[in-house]
Order: structure tokens, then sequence, then C-alpha cells
């Protein structure tokens, strides 16, 4: 790892961790070292914006295009990392709790169409129709 992902800069997520890494509890303190310090290099390769010089950049890059399970430490982190912020929010009615709006939190594979149904997992859908 000395020779793969060298970077001068420091990584930050103002959107979705304003206060850094280590303070929001999702990482442990050597994640989220890890990730402010190699953080940006793991990013451009992800989005193809560097190519990879060492073989372990190479691999790293399979696991960003789900070729390949995560199997070092920086592979595990920036899986973690990319898995946390593809989470969404979502409000929708639940009848069982007094028509109240209820908070979901979905992958990008729930969305919800132009006539305001949700489109989710099968899981979700038969939880809708036992609670009716």
């Amino acid at each position: 790892m000395a020779d793969s992902f060298a970077t001068t800069n420091r990584f930050f997520d103002n959107k979705h961790y304003p206060r850094g890494f280590s303070r929001h509890g999702d990482f442990t303190i050597k994640e989220a070292q890890l990730l402010e310090r190699h953080g940006y290099a793991f990013n451009e390769l992800d989005l193809a914006k560097r190519d990879p010089e060492t073989e372990e950049e190479r691999l790293f890059i399979e696991v960003c295009r789900g070729l390949r399970e995560p199997q070092t430490e920086a592979e595990r982190v920036w899986s973690k990392y990319t898995a946390r912020i593809s989470v969404r929010n979502v409000f929708i009615p639940c009848p069982a709790v007094n028509r109240r709006w209820t908070r979901w939190k979905t992958s990008a594979i729930a969305t919800i169409n132009m006539t305001g149904l949700i489109s989710a997992p099968l899981s979700f859908q038969a939880f809708m129709q036992v609670n009716q």
C-alpha cells in the first residue's frame, strides 16, 4: 500500500459527513483515517479520472465495478463508504400507523413513479400488503 493510492490531497465529504468521518459514527478511527488519507485517490480511481498504477489499484477498480468481493482494508472501507452514501430516505404513508408518514431507508432500487406509487423490492411490497 506504500506505492498504491498515493495522493497529496485529503478527502472530505461535506455533503454526507459535514463533521468528518470520525465524528459521524459510521466508521472506526482507523477507517476514518484511511478514508481521509487515501479517499481522494479511491474516488479518482472509482470515477476513472485516474489510471491504476499498481496491481493493488487494478484490483481495487474491479471491486468498484462489482467484479469481485472486497478483500483488502482499503477495498472494504471504500465499499462501506459507497454503500452508506447511496442510502436514501423515502417518506411514505403507512396505513398501519394511523396514516402517519413513516421513514424508510431504501437503496437506489426503490423509486417513486409518476403516480406516486413506490416500485421497490418484493419484501417491501409484501410488507405493505400485510399492513393494509
